[in-house]
Order: C-alpha cells, then sequence, then structure tokens
C-alpha cells in the first residue's frame, strides 16, 4: 500500500517537474534543437541581440565568445587601417581619407505582429459560461448538457491545441517553410487560449470531485 502511495503521489508531481525543467531549458536554448537557425527563423521565438543575423537562442556560448572576438578583431583591423591611410604622402601633404557615407548595419529583426485575441476570447467563453450555467440554474437546460457543451469545447481545445503543435513542431524539425506556417501558429495560440480558459471552467465544474482528489491525497501523505 505505501508504494502504491508513493507511486500515485510520483505521477502527480513528475508531470510539473517535467515541465519546470522544460521551461528553464527552452529559456537557455532552442526549444526545438536548432543549431545557428539564421533569419528571419523558424519560429516565432527569433531573437537576435547581438546583430549577427542568426537567432541567439540556437547559439552556443563558443559561438557567442567567436562573434564577439571577431568583432573585436575586424574593428582594430579597421581602426589600423584608418590611421595608415593618414599618414603623409611624397610630397608631405597629409592625405585623408572622407568617411563613408554609409556604415554597415546589421539586418533589422522583425518582431513578430500577429494580434493574439486573448483578452476577448477570454472574455466570450467566460460569458458564454456563465449563460449555461444561467440556464441550468433556471431549469432550461439539463445538468448533464450543460457539462456535456463544455466537455465538448475543452476536448476540441486539447485536440486542436495538440494537432496543431505536433504540425508546427514537423515543419520545424524538417525545414519546411510554408505560407501555413503562421496560420498554423496563429490558431495553434487561439486553441492554447481555448484550452486553457475550459480547463479553468472544467474544474469549477467539478469542482467538488477535484477537492475530495485533493483531500484523498492529502489523507495518503498524511497517514503513517
Amino acid at each position: 500500500m505505501r508504494i502504491r502511495r508513493i507511486l500515485r503521489t510520483l505521477t502527480g508531481v513528475l508531470p510539473f517537474a517535467g515541465i519546470m525543467a522544460a521551461g528553464v531549458a527552452c529559456s537557455a536554448s532552442c526549444p526545438y534543437g536548432l543549431v545557428n537557425d539564421p533569419y528571419p527563423g523558424q519560429c516565432p521565438r527569433f531573437t537576435d541581440l547581438n546583430g549577427d543575423g542568426i537567432c541567439d537562442l540556437s547559439q552556443s556560448t563558443t559561438d557567442y565568445s567567436t562573434s564577439g572576438d571577431t568583432s573585436r578583431d575586424s574593428s582594430n583591423d579597421q581602426s589600423t587601417s584608418d590611421d595608415s591611410t593618414a599618414a603623409s604622402d611624397d610630397s608631405g601633404h597629409s592625405v585623408g581619407v572622407d568617411a563613408p557615407d554609409e556604415t554597415l548595419q546589421h539586418p533589422s529583426v522583425e518582431e513578430p505582429t500577429t494580434d493574439y485575441h486573448l483578452i476577448p476570447l477570454s472574455l466570450i467563453l467566460i460569458a458564454a459560461y456563465m449563460i449555461t450555467l444561467y440556464l441550468m440554474g433556471s431549469g432550461r437546460i439539463r445538468g448533464s448538457v450543460h457539462r456535456r457543451i463544455w466537455n465538448i469545447i475543452l476536448t476540441a481545445g486539447y485536440a486542436g491545441t495538440g494537432v496543431t503543435g505536433v504540425l508546427l513542431l514537423l515543419f520545424i524539425r524538417f525545414g519546411i517553410k510554408t505560407a501555413l506556417n503562421p496560420s498554423f501558429t496563429y490558431w495553434h495560440a487561439e486553441l492554447a487560449i481555448l484550452m486553457v480558459i475550459g480547463t479553468l471552467i472544467h474544474i469549477h465544474i467539478y469542482w467538488k470531485q477535484f477537492r475530495g482528489i485533493f483531500r484523498h491525497i492529502k489523507n495518503q501523505i498524511s497517514s503513517p
């Protein structure tokens, strides 16, 4: 019995620990395992703080140091060249070099401009839930119908987020760039909003069952 309790506890804790560990790893490296991903990048998380045209998340520490040393060496060579060209000619007159009109600029990085409807979609879902809750309380619809509606909505959110996420992962992994990529990214984010709000509503609908589960876990942990 004790082993079974420990396994149940680990089953509930390990997913959250895995999510936290994945979040820490993704914050320091490319979440898709790409190496030296060039501009404009294969995902919306493209970041180029050093302006070298390569995503910082896909570069290793060695790449950063090499890039910094190269830029410093090139700047030193440029200053030495400018000093040498300013030397006097055979007649004793100083020869100057005009400054270039245009300087070399790194490619600018455009931030994603996609507008995700977090607040409007959340308000619409909450308003719809309040309406069905009112209809159930007034006896116009049965409780089973109310629960079935939101179970279907929650299932659609999970299924849509999972399918679009797998497709985006395949596109990134195999380097597929099509006109549908922004659309998949958009719907993946919108369905993720639906999934989160639907999960919160699901918890509210089945709050008694959720509270019983947590009470049961608490009793198992506290029992000798």
